[in-house]
């Protein structure tokens, strides 16, 4: 980065052209190092106590500096560095979640939507939203469209089902695992539910004609719903379209009282329902993730 400063800087061949304590990498590795303490102290254990430490307000100055694509790019850099070495039957096992962060000075909360790599403990992406307007499912699906992994399960809790999601997912060439609502306003509304497990090969479309309702084959869309494969259009003399989505869903009891309802396009044979609650429950690594992020590492603490 330090040897291409213009890509990283806001106003380039100006910004980081003077010789100064407060380079573009030592910027960076400060908001890096940052922990709970004021500018001032952080700057102080930052630079050993040196009587020139930088002011605050040469690092704040320093910090606009910054062009926001630096902290996006680092990320990415040290993503495609690290080692990955844990797949699981020859797939990455990614599980997709949000988890917010309260910044207190402002008053103000984001929402973190990551994509985690639970065998090599690897956050593979991210997007960070504001939580007053976040959007769980657009987000995922553009992670999962951006991805340079060739061959992953997503794994994802109630919240990210959406046929849209699921299409994302097969069109990228992924398998998916999501929990999904096991009432009437799920996605596996209108399918006949196993008790067990079935296997679905549905077409959707955004047509609303009458001769489909019988068909238990075709699956008509909400007009509300985003759909990114198939055209909207209420002409009549359109020829109807339609999108080609295999999956099963796999239901097992974890009480008397309560079922569990899994859509997945994981293969029966390599992958039975033990497998599948299996690989599910493995979900759960990203939540101690965040738990480590926030507590362990500290990242509650915002500047």
């Amino acid at each position: 980065m330090e040897e291409n400063t213009g890509l990283f800087s806001r106003r380039p061949g100006k910004d980081f052209s003077r010789n100064s304590k407060l380079t573009l990498q030592k910027t960076v590795s400060i908001l890096l190092a940052m922990q709970g303490k004021s500018i001032s102290n952080e700057l102080l254990d930052f630079f050993d106590f040196d009587p020139n430490t930088p002011s605050a307000s040469a690092f704040v100055q320093a910090r606009n500096k910054l062009a926001p694509n630096v902290m996006q790019t680092l990320f990415q850099r040290f993503v495609r560095e690290c080692d990955v070495h844990g797949t699981y039957k020859g797939f990455r096992l990614l599980a997709a979640d949000g988890s917010e962060f309260p910044i207190p000075q402002n008053k103000n909360t984001l929402h973190l939507n990551a994509i985690y790599d639970i065998q090599n403990n690897i956050y593979v992406d991210g997007i960070v939203e504001n939580v007053k307007n976040c959007d769980e499912q657009s987000a995922l699906n553009q992670m999962i469209d951006r991805s340079e992994i060739q061959s992953a399960i997503i794994l994802a809790d109630r919240g990210y089902e959406a046929y849209n999601t699921l299409a994302h997912a097969q069109e990228k060439g992924w398998k998916f695992l999501f929990r999904v609502k096991d009432g009437i306003s799920g996605i596996v509304s209108g399918l006949d539910i196993p008790k067990t497990e079935e296997k679905f090969d549905v077409k959707l479309t955004f047509h609303q004609n009458k001769i489909f309702r019988d068909d238990k084959n075709v699956k008509r869309l909400n007009p509300k719903h985003k759909f990114d494969f198939l055209t909207q259009t209420k002409t009549k003399n359109m020829p109807i379209e339609f999108f080609n989505l295999s999956f099963r869903v796999v239901r097992f009891k974890i009480s008397d009282k309560t079922i569990e309802t899994l859509i997945t396009n994981l293969d029966q044979e390599n992958f039975d329902a033990d497998e599948i609650k299996k690989l599910y429950n493995m979900r759960w690594g990203i939540e101690t993730s965040f738990r480590d992020m926030k507590y362990t590492l500290n990242a509650l603490k915002f500047h």
